[in-house]
This record gives structure tokens, C-alpha cells and sequence, in this order.
């Protein structure tokens, strides 16, 4: 998610005559995370030249997907032509441990630490922003450490 990956496809005209694209189209299970970028029909080939149609892959949620490019011309015996098309999205995910930590007693003037970990499990680098504090007593404490950054999958801030 947040980011794309391209393809292209070469429609190539091995006939003798001049080869009439006159639709390519997205279709199959999910057409929404592709997309044709540029080349689309209506186009013509020239025997013994090609022309290319360039793809993207946009996924929205981290799971696989697939859809087919359906390409439809004037060639008699390979009309239309499907292309099947495959991607997978990947996204960071955050882990924080612990998740929560009761401070008990602690005298006035004093202080207590606790140690959080902010882990990256997913499969795509983490962006770490900021790190902040809320709620009503907020002010009462304070990050020390574990400035924003990044974190690789399978690291930990």
C-alpha cells in the first residue's frame, strides 16, 4: 500500500497484415489494484513491429491479487488475448511490547523508567514519525529515548 510497481506488455504483430487493436481492458477478480498507465488501445501494429502497453501494480491492503489484461483485435484466431496479471502488497506493522505498564507508587520528585519496544512485523520498512504521549496526565511523563526512524522488517526500535 502507498507505493506501485510497473509492468509492460509488448503486442507484437507476427501476421502479414496490419493488426487493429481496438480495446484493452482490466478485468478478472480485481481490475481496482492495476491500472493501465499508458499504450492503451485503440492502436495499430505493423507486421514485424510491436507496441508496448505499460501497467501498474497499486495495491491497497497487504494481500495478493490478481486481475487479466484483455486485449481485443482484429487477429482471427488469437482474439481476444488474456494476460493474467499478479502482485501482492506488502505494509509495515507495528508491534509496541509491553503494551501498557502500571507505574505504581512513586515518590514525589522521583522518577520511574519503563522500556517499550517498537517492533516492525510486517514486510515493508516502518516509518516511525513521532512518538507521543496522551491523555490527561500526559505531561507527567516523558520519552527519554528512541528518536523517530525507520525499522526494516523484523527490526525494533
Amino acid at each position: 500500500p502507498g507505493s506501485s510497481a510497473g509492468a509492460t506488455v509488448t503486442v507484437a504483430n507476427e501476421g502479414q497484415q496490419e493488426l487493429f487493436v481496438y480495446s484493452s481492458a482490466l478485468g478478472g477478480a480485481n481490475p481496482s489494484e492495476f491500472a493501465i498507465v499508458s499504450g492503451a488501445a485503440p492502436f495499430s501494429v505493423l507486421p514485424g513491429t510491436s507496441h508496448e502497453i505499460a501497467l501498474s501494480f497499486n495495491p491497497t491492503l497487504p494481500a495478493g491479487f490478481s486481475a487479466s489484461l484483455v486485449i481485443q483485435s482484429n487477429d482471427p484466431d488469437e482474439n481476444p488475448v488474456v494476460v493474467a496479471l499478479n502482485g501482492t502488497g506488502f505494509a509495515p506493522e507495528i508491534a509496541v511490547s509491553p503494551s501498557g505498564h502500571d507505574y505504581g507508587d512513586v515518590q514525589l520528585g522521583s522518577s520511574a523508567s519503563q522500556s517499550f519496544t517498537v517492533s516492525n512485523e510486517g514486510t515493508e520498512m516502518l516509518d516511525v514519525t513521532a512518538l507521543d504521549l496522551t491523555g490527561s496526565d500526559a505531561a507527567d511523563f516523558s520519552v527519554t529515548t528512541g528518536a523517530p526512524g525507520s525499522i526494516p522488517p523484523g527490526g525494533s526500535l
